[in-house]
């Protein structure tokens, strides 16, 4: 386990990640779950935590960034409608000189791309996942 948490991630050409909170058995999971560039679903990471709270999803985002979890050029980062994870990542980028914009919705969905006035980065992000099949 300590091995696929640990692992680099610098090496995957991802267009998206999902955030998202789910229940096994007594336990709250935090999962980050990649998509590439050829729609393969990778799976980046899980951290256990009580609830979807700004400080824990932070952590679990900082975490994937060390191990390298690329976003500069653009990145589709989908989350459901917590607060902490959007928290989270809002200033897990803005500390590393980017911005999260939240972008047109989709159910409850949220676009956020890379660097400041990112529109040429939102936009590259949104070809690049139209060519993915889910």
């Amino acid at each position: 386990m300590r091995e696929f948490q640990e692992r680099p991630l610098e090496g995957y050409d991802l267009v998206a990640v999902f955030f998202d909170g789910k229940t096994f058995a007594k336990n709250e999971m935090i999962i980050a779950l990649g998509v590439t560039l050829a729609g393969e679903k990778i799976p980046l990471g899980f951290v256990q935590a009580a609830s979807e709270n700004e400080r824990v999803c932070r952590s679990f985002i900082d975490t994937l960034i060390q191990r390298g979890l690329r976003y500069q050029a653009g990145l589709l980062v989908l989350i459901d409608g917590s607060k902490g994870l959007f928290k989270a990542i809002t200033k897990a980028l803005r500390l590393r000189g980017h911005s999260a914009l939240p972008g047109a919705q989709t159910g409850k969905c949220r676009r956020l791309p890379g660097p400041p006035g990112a529109t040429a980065a939102a936009q590259a992000a949104e070809n690049r996942l139209r060519s993915v099949h889910l």
